[in-house]
C-alpha cells in the first residue's frame, strides 16, 4: 500500500452528547471504530454486523489475551528445543543459558493459569457465572 492511501487528514465534527453516545453505540454494535463507522456511512459502504456478537466482546478480548500468552509460551518452548537440538546435533553439552528448572516451572504456572482462564471465558461465553462445584457426601 502506497503512502497516498494513509489516512493523515483529520476532520472534526461536533455532536451533542446524546448524538455522540448514539454514534458510539452504533459503531460498537457492529464492531467498528467511530471513525470507520462514519467513513463507511459517508461513503455509502456496507456496515455489516460484527462477526462476534456484541454480548461476547468481553470474552473475545480476553481470549485474545490468552492467545498472546500462548504465543509467548510457545516461543519459550521453541527456544529451549532449538538449544537442545543444536547441542545434540553438534555433540555439545546442553547450553548453560537455557532456562533453569525455575523458569520451566514458571512456564508450567503460565500454562496452568492459561488453562484456568480458558475455562473461565468458556463459562462466560455460555453465560455460566461460576464453575460448577460437586459436593462430597
Amino acid at each position: 500500500m502506497g503512502q497516498e492511501n494513509y489516512k493523515t487528514k483529520i476532520v472534526n465534527l461536533r455532536y451533542t452528547p446524546e448524538e455522540a453516545e448514539h454514534l458510539k453505540a452504533c459503531a460498537e454494535a457492529v464492531g467498528l471504530s467511530r471513525s470507520e463507522y462514519i467513513r463507511r456511512k459517508l461513503e455509502g459502504l456496507p456496515i455489516r454486523a460484527a462477526k462476534v456478537p456484541p454480548v461476547n466482546w468481553k470474552a473475545y478480548e480476553q481470549l485474545r489475551t490468552i492467545a498472546t500468552e500462548l504465543l509467548a509460551i510457545g516461543n519459550n518452548i521453541n527456544q529451549i528445543a532449538k538449544g537442545i537440538n543444536t547441542a545434540n546435533k553438534n555433540n555439545l553439552p546442553i547450553p548453560a543459558n537455557l532456562p533453569l528448572p525455575s523458569t520451566l516451572s514458571e512456564l508450567r504456572q503460565k500454562l496452568d493459569l492459561t488453562q484456568e482462564m480458558i475455562g473461565e471465558y468458556a463459562r462466560l461465553i455460555v453465560g455460566v457465572e461460576e464453575e460448577p462445584t460437586t459436593e462430597e457426601e
